[in-house]
């Protein structure tokens, strides 16, 4: 799993196998769910309307479930 650049500032891009569907979801390092979305990979977030901060981006396919500590700037 290829997540870059983190630190973002606009656009975070999502790599694995290309075509793979999985479920992102981003949370506030205080537990809030920010988004969700079931996406097809590769996949570019945008990150223009959160706050500065770290969050937590989990992705998930039914048969792994990867968490990355996001800085967003």
């Amino acid at each position: 799993l290829r997540i870059y650049p983190n630190p973002v500032s606009d656009v975070l891009t999502i790599e694995k196998q290309d075509g793979e569907k999985v479920l992102l979801s981003l949370f506030s390092m205080c537990g809030k769910k920010q988004f969700s979305k079931v996406v097809i990979l590769p996949y570019r977030m945008q990150m223009q309307q959160y706050p500065a901060g770290i969050y937590l981006l989990q992705v998930s396919n039914g048969n792994m479930l990867d968490v990355k500590r996001i800085v967003k700037w």
